[in-house]
């Protein structure tokens, strides 16, 4: 039998951390209890801890679905120095090391096992684990699993019914769902999906007071206005300060970094038109401090680990306030001050419409549609930023008194 003072042991014998921050410790309790449990925390509160630490105090294997290979690099690597064995197996796994993988994850040798969606569901797969001992089973960023991931990575939601029928069929196994972003309504289809209806569920605040959110119009030449908001970024946090810069197409993301470079500023440029190969090397110099700026659609960020992020820029109107919130997630995660800017255009919800539009689902539709309606009335509020964000997600806060809206209006 553990107790608190066996967690906070572990959690300073393998983190080095001498206390948990808001709610670790009852989320961890809980999983360790052995309850299906879910935790919506915002980015830069230790969700990853959450999980980590549990599988030190359990018996098997626990596996873990996440939905993006950059992330899952990036939890092998805070896995691996906290000194818990893990691995993972992807589509560019060789057949030889494919085996070898196999073999240990069957007999037992991995505490953490992280796999895709796709990978999770696939016969081999299956076979591999049917006869081990998985106590919990871990979806990550677990908002994919619902409408609102939907065009993002369709094969979460089968991954998650494939894990309820686990469930039913081994009742030791138990569920722990993690995400940035979730309103009411997501964490009920979260719980549908995966069929834990008698689970725990753990909020925390959504407010992030180190987080300056500003939205300002995008001019017609939006290119230079983001190149002055970099250069007075540079003047405000040293010209050594990291960013990020979202824009919606890859011809926008390649046309924004060579203008970024041009004036002599270290970016680049991220997208799904490169090689994963590519794509790899630009976060791991953008990790490392090698480039400061990344100019990106949305798939770069999730689940990120690097703290000193001082801005967020958005060039472009984004689908959702729930993807806006993730994506502003990635500034100030060491808890300093960063600027969260949004340059919005109502010519920029037009073409997102269209494409809505073109969604055969009615229902599906008319969700995209109304989540899209949210993010223009965001640009259009008559409050505080953070009062808006935070109302949407059901909390309410004090107005924050340094954003756009309170600047102007105090």
């Amino acid at each position: 039998m553990y107790n608190k003072n066996t967690i906070e042991q572990t959690l300073f014998d393998h983190w080095g951390h001498t206390s948990f921050r808001s709610r670790q410790a009852e989320i961890i309790n809980s999983i360790i209890d052995g309850d299906h449990t879910i935790a919506v925390m915002p980015t830069g509160t230790g969700k990853s801890i959450c999980y980590m630490l549990p599988v030190l105090h359990l018996p098997g294997t626990v596996i873990v679905v996440s939905p993006l290979i950059s992330l899952i690099h990036d939890q092998m690597r805070m896995a691996t120095n906290a000194r818990i064995i893990c691995e993972t197996i992807s589509a560019s796994t060789s057949e030889k090391d494919r085996a070898i993988i196999y073999k240990n994850l069957s007999d037992g040798f991995y505490k953490i096992f992280f796999v895709s969606p796709e990978m999770f569901i696939t016969g081999r797969f299956k076979l591999a684990i049917c006869d081990m001992h998985i106590p919990l089973i871990v979806f990550d960023e677990a908002h994919c699993i619902t409408q609102w991931g939907k065009g993002f990575r369709e094969k979460y939601l089968e991954a998650a019914l494939h894990a309820s029928v686990m469930v039913k069929s081994d009742s030791k196994i138990r569920i722990a769902a993690f995400t940035a972003t979730a309103t009411k309504t997501t964490i009920s289809e979260i719980i549908k999906s995966l069929g834990i209806y008698n689970s725990k569920l753990f909020t925390t605040t959504f407010y992030r007071p180190n987080l300056n959110i500003y939205v300002y119009k995008k001019r017609s030449d939006v290119i230079s206005q983001l190149v002055e908001t970099v250069i007075n970024m540079r003047v405000s946090y040293g010209e050594n300060c990291s960013g990020i810069i979202y824009r919606t197409t890859q011809s926008d993301v390649e046309n924004t970094a060579r203008r970024l470079q041009a004036t002599g500023i270290n970016a680049l440029p991220y997208h799904a038109g490169q090689s994963p190969l590519a794509r790899k090397e630009t976060q791991d110099k953008f990790i490392c401090n090698q480039c400061y700026i990344i100019v990106a659609t949305i798939a770069f960020g999730m689940g990120i680990d690097k703290s000193n992020v001082r801005f967020v820029i958005h060039a472009d109107m984004p689908k959702s306030i729930e993807g806006y919130y993730q994506e502003i997630g990635r500034a100030g995660r060491d808890g300093e001050a960063s600027d969260c800017i949004f340059f919005y255009s109502i010519s920029d919800f037009t073409p997102i419409k269209k494409m809505i539009d073109k969604t055969r689902d009615k229902n599906e539709r008319e969700v995209e549609i109304d989540r899209l309606n949210n993010v223009l009335d965001f640009t259009g509020s008559n409050k505080c930023r953070w009062v808006s964000l935070c109302e949407y997600f059901g909390e309410e806060i004090s107005p924050c008194g340094n954003c756009d809206y309170c600047i102007k209006n105090n």
